[in-house]
């Protein structure tokens, strides 16, 4: 069932132009989200989350950590996750958008799971279904075989 809601999961990245040509894939995870979860089910406290997809040379000086941040005014909380530079740039299209899916799970489970204002654990098993149903991540008997 198809979900029009004012709550919103919106993505950006922190990357350099190397990886970003892999990177506007997330908009087709931003897709699924947005239309087929209401994050009202799992709070109350939070009308947005922005996930920052990191990808930076590890060459670079310049160094952006794992981070959230919660504007309590506009109630919006942003998640940010480094991803594996090297394994980005080598991956296909679909290997791709199992490192952003797998990130965001990772983000769920670092900083969504331990908030008490956030039902994590639904929104982790919600998440991870879709995932699973639109083939961003591989099922344990595909990698297996």
């Amino acid at each position: 069932m198809e979900t029009m809601n004012v709550n919103k999961f919106g993505f950006t990245a922190c990357i350099d132009e190397k990886a970003n040509k892999k990177l506007y894939l997330y908009q087709n995870i931003e897709k699924i989200l947005n239309n087929k979860l209401d994050l009202t089910n799992y709070t109350q406290n939070i009308t947005e989350i922005v996930f920052v997809y990191i990808a930076l040379d590890p060459e670079m000086l310049f160094k952006e950590n794992d981070f959230t941040k919660f504007r309590r005014k506009s109630k919006i909380v942003e998640i940010g996750i480094n991803l594996n530079y090297a394994e980005l740039l080598l991956a296909t299209e679909d290997e791709t958008l199992e490192i952003l899916a797998e990130a965001y799970l990772q983000g769920i489970e670092k900083y969504l799971l331990p908030r008490k204002d956030f039902n994590g654990n639904q929104f982790y098993n919600d998440v991870k279904q879709l995932f699973t149903e639109h083939r961003l991540l591989k099922l344990q008997n595909e990698i297996l075989a």
